[in-house]
């Protein structure tokens, strides 16, 4: 008779397997143990994560220095964690697609590296590769401000990189992608940006001429110009999307999906547009006069109203069916992050400066990671 396999067993197992290919990235043994001591006080700890509380179910006040000092005062390379963490899952499993998602940490005061004065916050923007039933942190980018970058005694006690410069917060979202790209090469999956409450502007980004197929949720007062011959509006001045979709509503198919969270079958009317998008200003840069051969995506969950949802895409290839799906992704990640992410730490570092919280937020995305593949090999069992 099989004897079940308890959940605590299973993250042991897990937790032991992910650091030790993740901390190989690491040349010393006792950086690797305290990192794992880390990744397991987040998963048993309770409450908030500082520090102490993690040393307090992994070693006591002795752990409490060790540990303060790998995150704060060490010198290991978080991105090498993060590639070796991410290849530990490419070995696993295929991505259906890569999600760009905001997380904003509540601050008091702004003495935390990148708070934004003006709403007691932290913003940052998180990487993360997604199959059709899970979610996983690969990367993170913490915005920052010219008000941050511009004060040299500001920017010298967080530990700011020189090499870190201002940007727009709509540059921040695309850099996450264009970062990952530079580090990782091609992604083989669509990047899909859901935030559209986040101005992309696709010549001031850099996304017009993106090496990756990406999927960006767009306002119904985004205008385009249609590049079909064949459909309505060709030839006519720039107009909204909803309106364009509004006038190819005919032409709509039935796409079955699998809602991510709660895993029921569902049923969205959707098309397509071939359009060209418009550059807000003449001299965007160097790439602003070629023509980007774009499609706007509508999606309808009743047909009778305008369409609830829109999206743009550079990919060619993907159907209507796979672009929809790749659309629905995002709320895997919203629900992860906020019933996991909670649990394991990734708003409560509680320091200052900016390899800091680089360092925290890469060992509780481990912590995340954990709990995820936990949470899918119990339910294999």
């Amino acid at each position: 008779m099989t004897v079940p396999t308890s959940p605590t067993s299973v993250e042991d197992e897990v937790v032991e397997e992910l650091c030790s290919a993740a901390f190989a990235a690491l040349r010393r043994r006792d950086q690797r143990r305290r990192g794992e001591q880390y990744v397991r006080g987040l998963l048993s700890s309770t409450g908030r994560r500082s520090i102490r509380n993690i040393a307090t179910s992994v070693g006591g006040a002795a752990a409490a220095q060790n540990l303060h000092h790998f995150v704060h005062s060490s010198t290991w390379d978080w991105n090498a964690v993060r590639e070796l963490l991410l290849t530990h899952l490419r070995e696993r499993i295929t991505p259906a697609a890569w999600v760009v998602s905001p997380l904003s940490i509540p601050k008091n005061g702004d003495h935390s590296v990148g708070v934004l004065s003006c709403a007691n916050k932290q913003q940052a923007f998180g990487l993360w590769l997604t199959d059709e039933s899970s979610a996983f942190p690969v990367d993170w980018r913490l915005y920052l401000t010219t008000e941050w970058l511009a004060d040299r005694n500001r920017r010298s006690r967080a530990a700011i990189p020189s090499g870190a410069g201002a940007e727009t917060l709509g540059q921040s979202v695309a850099n996450v992608a264009f970062e990952a790209v530079r580090r990782w090469g091609p992604l083989e999956a669509p990047v899909v940006f859901d935030n559209d409450s986040v101005d992309l502007d696709l010549f001031g980004t850099g996304l017009a001429a993106a090496p990756f197929p990406f999927l960006m949720r767009v306002r119904a007062d985004n205008r385009f110009v249609v590049t079909d011959p064949t459909l309505p509006g060709y030839g006519s001045v720039p107009t909204t999307a909803r309106r364009l979709l509004e006038a190819v509503r005919g032409l709509r198919g039935d796409v079955e999906w699998t809602d991510p969270v709660t895993r029921r079958r569902r049923t969205s009317a959707a098309v397509t547009v071939p359009v060209e998008p418009i550059p807000r200003r003449p001299d965007n840069g160097p790439d602003s006069g070629k023509r980007r051969m774009l499609r706007l995506v509508g999606e309808w969950s009743d047909p009778r109203n305008p369409p609830e949802r829109m999206w743009l895409t550079n990919a060619r290839t993907p159907s209507v069916d796979a672009l929809l799906r790749s659309g629905k992704l995002p709320g895997r990640v919203a629900r992860d992050s906020e019933e996991i992410g909670g649990t394991v730490g990734i708003r409560d570092f509680e320091g200052r400066t900016y390899p800091g919280w680089h360092r925290h937020i890469t060992l509780a995305s481990l912590a995340h990671t954990a709990r995820v593949l936990s949470r899918d090999r119990t339910a294999d069992y």
